[in-house]
């Protein structure tokens, strides 16, 4: 009987270890899986910063009216009070530089290469690297 309470013991002890293991691996993985969700965030971000500045420029064409970029993200008509214009987890701005004609570009700080991330929102031209990453996009063209 103490052998097979010494079994059972030692059989709970192993389990319990094996339990905080994998606690302290999962916990392990968090961050990362918090910053592959951020990087999500900013493209989807992006995106709909292109998105905004796209219907302004079509705005503009169905009223027969000039082009004039914004000169900065705060001017973007056409952004919702959900469009964040500024990074999730640093709350630093978006870059937003307007160049030539409908030309302009969109910057932001990934923690990851879009290539390692498993996600839909990194298509039609989106791909980007680890740390800076500015977009060359056309207000003429649909981001999407």
């Amino acid at each position: 009987m103490v052998h097979r309470d010494s079994a059972f013991a030692a059989a709970a002890a192993v389990l319990v270890l094996a339990g905080v293991a994998l606690g302290f691996y999962g916990l392990g993985n968090r961050p990362k899986e918090r910053d592959l969700q951020a990087d999500q965030a900013r493209l989807s971000d992006l995106k709909n910063i292109a998105g905004a500045v796209h219907v302004a420029w079509e705005n503009t064409q169905v009223k027969e009216l000039d082009w004039n970029p914004p000169a900065a993200l705060h001017e973007i008509k056409f952004l919702t009070r959900r469009d964040r214009i500024a990074d999730p987890i640093t709350k630093v701005p978006y870059e937003y530089v307007p160049q030539s004609g409908t030309k302009y570009e969109l910057c932001a700080v990934f923690v990851e290469d879009s290539t390692a991330q498993d996600f839909l929102l990194n298509d039609n031209g989106w791909d980007y690297r680890k740390g800076r990453t500015c977009f060359s996009l056309d207000a003429s063209t649909n981001p999407y």
